[in-house]
């Protein structure tokens, strides 16, 4: 299945990961983290970047 839908460039999985970033807990969690800059200091992804 997963083959199959990265044929399609992955449309439910994109989905799905645009519905969990829009949950409630995960924009808390954003802001939250925004708030607390030694999160970043120590931050091993780089969403911009990756």
């Amino acid at each position: 299945k997963f083959i199959v839908e990265g044929l399609t460039n992955y449309p439910e999985m994109t989905a799905k990961r645009r519905l969990n970033a829009e949950h409630p807990i995960a924009v808390v969690g954003a802001q939250l983290r925004s708030m607390m800059p030694w999160i970043k200091a120590n931050q091993i992804v780089d969403k911009s970047k990756n």
